[in-house]
């Protein structure tokens, strides 16, 4: 599927692995989806988040060594669910 990546400091479009839902979880296709400033907060300074986090003793965990998929806000439809 395409998404858009936080990648090496870049935000570029790129094919990732298409997720499979787990036991009561759904899978969603994605209708519409924003970058916000949030998102781009992140990227001009996920490495300052990440390291007062860490300090703080906070939860903020997210691994800029690996690619990070952006757009948090975004529109979808169910289309699968797994029942437990």
């Amino acid at each position: 599927m395409k998404a858009a990546v936080m990648r090496n400091g870049k935000i570029v479009a790129d094919d990732i692995e298409s997720p499979r839902p787990g036991e009561g979880e759904v899978l969603v296709k994605t209708l519409a989806c924003g970058i916000c400033g949030s998102d781009l907060h992140a990227l001009n300074h996920g490495h300052d988040f990440a390291e007062k986090s860490k300090l703080a003793g906070g939860q903020f965990n997210m691994d800029l060594s690996a690619d990070v998929v952006m757009g948090h806000e975004f529109c979808a439809a169910i289309s699968a669910i797994i029942k437990v």
